[in-house]
């Protein structure tokens, strides 16, 4: 890496944008609500990497050009000094002293990506990533490449984005589902290679410049209708039209505490019970519920028997992994050792269809050969499950739900937020989705009779003492994540 540039700048940033600046990770997505301070991290990242690393072409994106011009092009012409360089109107790109030039692109049309086969960006920045298709984010990841330059010459993609818009759920799955916020994880790429990624949330109140310069604006949000206002206010990614379960919470609100937390160990006067969806050619879903001494229940871990989950296979969400019975028992069983829980489970509530016998033995009986001890049919009523789902997400006066998801169970977290409402049953979820995680987890919420939301005097009794997610180290979010490096140079 170069070294630093020092002329004087106008940009101080703030403690998220900080963090945003100093990621390390290859991907790095700033997202969340409005009014976060996202598009101007981004403008002078960008920035901030050609000045560190001379005669490279760093390029930033946005749908379209207007776009780039109100956000961008009219705010680095205002506050960028001619002694770092010039703006070049006709081509609409800053060429910096150092040799080094940022470039303005729109992408308004699939296939816009491909004028950009043969370029070499070491620094790619996307503006309102949910704007964007997957396929043009992939294809120009291709082009973020410094082979022809100087090897010490990092490579780098760093986007930002509200939620919603035709690119939510491929963001989500990408950034958003894989890890805790702050937390750096990797995925292996199309050629083998390991790649870091890292989500980074921001909120208005993550801006207190904005909120100092126009006060009006965080009550222009809190006036939106219900679910723009969970996405723009709360940064909310887990809020879609339809959807069956809109009272869930990835996240507490300043009224009502978040459905997942971070996993704690848990008492031992608490009953352990397993649930299970089967699948072979499709997924398997097995869900450890922990019920407390107010037969509250606490989804605690999983066994998510799909392609996209055990092994990363992109569009692999709904094919299972062909595991036998014999091998998801001792599958089973091993996580069930690893966590100190041998012999606590004593009832393994199942789909009611693995007790068919067509030409063999039926995959219950084959469980209990292989040694799965307190096999219990579970329900089929749908309509059924999708109340007692409704029941266990509601919260009490104090803003605690009966029901609690332990952050480790990412295959539950990443797709029951997608259910959406069938059409034809609007008292059903639609099946057409990737609902194995909530049919498993529901036979089991089903086999109890849940107790009342509110209890019946003072706060509900604490036996463990559960941080929401976010909480979980005691230190700032992008700690620990392959370190850091200062930030401005100007």
């Amino acid at each position: 890496m170069s070294e630093p540039n020092q002329v004087p700048a106008n940009y101080v940033p703030q403690d998220k944008q900080v963090l945003f600046h100093q990621s390390l990770a290859d991907e790095v997505f700033y997202g969340g609500a409005a009014g976060g301070g996202k598009s101007y991290a981004l403008l002078y990242d960008g920035r901030e990497f050609a000045l560190r690393n001379p005669c490279i072409d760093a390029v930033l994106f946005r749908r379209t050009f207007p776009e780039l011009e109100y956000y961008h092009i009219e705010t680095s012409r205002r506050e960028w000094s001619s002694k770092i360089g010039k703006y070049n109107a006709a081509n609409h790109y800053w060429r910096f002293k150092n040799g080094s030039r940022l470039l303005f692109r729109a992408l308004k049309d699939p296939g816009d990506e491909y004028q950009y086969q043969s370029a070499e960006f070491p620094w790619i920045g996307f503006d309102e990533l949910t704007h964007f298709l997957e396929g043009q984010y992939t294809y120009l990841g291709s082009r973020n490449r410094s082979a022809s330059l100087a090897p010490t010459v990092p490579r780098q993609m760093k986007s930002a984005s509200n939620p919603g818009n035709i690119g939510h759920a491929w963001v989500k799955r990408r950034f958003v589902d894989p890890a805790r916020p702050g937390e750096m994880f990797f995925r292996e790429g199309s050629q083998g290679e390991m790649t870091s990624r890292i989500f980074i949330p921001a909120k208005i109140y993550d801006n207190p410049k904005l909120m100092e310069a126009d006060p009006s604006y965080l009550d222009k949000l809190k006036a939106l209708p219900e679910n723009e206002r969970r996405k723009l206010l709360g940064g909310d990614w887990d809020v879609l039209e339809g959807q069956g379960f809109p009272e869930w919470r990835r996240d507490s609100s300043p009224t009502k505490e978040a459905h997942v937390i971070d996993p704690f160990t848990l008492p031992k006067s608490w009953r352990i019970e397993m649930c299970e969806d089967w699948g072979y050619k499709r997924p398997f879903y097995l869900g450890w519920i922990a019920w407390d001494s107010d037969n509250r229940p606490w989804l605690v871990a999983e066994m998510y028997g799909c392609r996209f989950e055990m092994r990363g296979e992109r569009g692999g969400e709904d094919k299972g992994v062909e595991m036998t019975p014999q091998d998801v028992v001792r599958a089973a069983h091993l996580l069930e050792k690893k966590r100190g829980w041998t012999g606590r489970v004593k009832r393994r509530v199942s789909d009611p269809s693995m007790w068919k016998e067509e030409g063999g033995e039926s995959i219950a009986k084959l469980h209990t050969k292989a040694g799965f001890r307190g096999m219990t049919k579970g329900s089929h009523n749908r309509t059924q499950r999708k109340l007692v789902f409704h029941q266990a997400l509601a919260t009490d006066r104090h803003g605690s739900p009966l029901f609690h998801v332990f952050s480790n169970c990412k295959g539950f977290i990443r797709t029951f937020p997608m259910l959406i409402i069938d059409e034809d049953n609007p008292e059903d979820i639609n099946s057409d989705g990737e609902d194995h995680p909530y049919d498993s987890v529901g036979m089991g919420l089903q086999s109890h009779r849940l107790p009342p939301t509110a209890p019946p005097q003072g706060p509900p009794r604490v036996e463990y003492r559960p941080r929401p997610v976010g909480q979980w180290r005691g230190e700032p979010v992008g700690a620990g994540s392959g370190g850091e490096r200062p930030w401005m140079t100007v």
